[in-house]
């Protein structure tokens, strides 16, 4: 497993994606930014309708094509965020990152008053070749939070069933690794086992 930064730049392969605030700053304070960050995520995918603008301006964002792009897991934390992504063609992930990161900055900042950066650099990614590797990662994403099963801002109810995100498809997984929804917090409690992963991914936890 290679555990070079690794900058997507092919289709079909599934890409471990992540990024911190500036010197390990919050990028999240509140709710608010939380929800705006996952809000800004949809509309970029197609996953809901852009917002309208006005005569005082507001939301603009460029829909990617559909399709380009699909989020198999996230977590995100208050200085950091994970994403598990299978990228369709050619440079979807470093599209999509570029535009979310870019258009939350910009919010970030107004609202906070303040200006530069927001995130410590461009997007990290690692590319993963192997299934057991991408099973155990979805594990590794979903309990990056202490107290990961009540946490609000992850795919981890979508995976247990208890709510559903049109942004996250979990069904690609599920298939491919034959876990269902009834069984995946038993994997979790049960069968993941970190130590599959390379060290060196393992990165950004609380």
């Amino acid at each position: 497993m290679n555990s070079r930064d690794y900058k997507p730049n092919y289709g079909g392969g599934h890409f471990h994606v992540y990024n911190r605030g500036v010197n390990k700053l919050p990028i999240f304070l509140d709710d608010q930014d939380y929800q705006n960050f996952l809000y800004r995520a949809r509309v970029l995918l197609g996953k809901v309708p852009p917002p309208k603008r006005t005569a005082k301006g507001g939301i603009r964002l460029r829909v990617l094509p559909h399709g380009l792009v699909e989020v198999l897991a996230f977590c995100l934390m208050p200085n950091h965020f994970h994403f598990l992504m299978k990228q369709n063609d050619v440079n979807g992930v470093m599209m999509l990152m570029h535009r979310l990161c870019t258009s939350y900055t910009k919010y970030f900042n107004k609202k906070y008053g303040r200006v530069g950066h927001v995130f410590q650099d461009v997007f990290k990614s690692k590319d993963i070749t192997e299934d057991a590797y991408l099973t155990q990662l979805t594990g590794y994403i979903h309990l990056n939070p202490k107290k990961a099963f009540n946490w609000k801002y992850s795919s981890l109810s979508v995976y247990l069933g208890t709510s559903n995100d049109n942004m996250v498809t979990s069904e690609i997984f599920m298939k491919m690794h034959q876990i269902s929804k009834s069984n995946y917090k038993a994997f979790l409690t049960k069968y993941y086992n970190p130590e599959i992963l390379n060290a060196a991914d393992l990165v950004y936890e609380e």
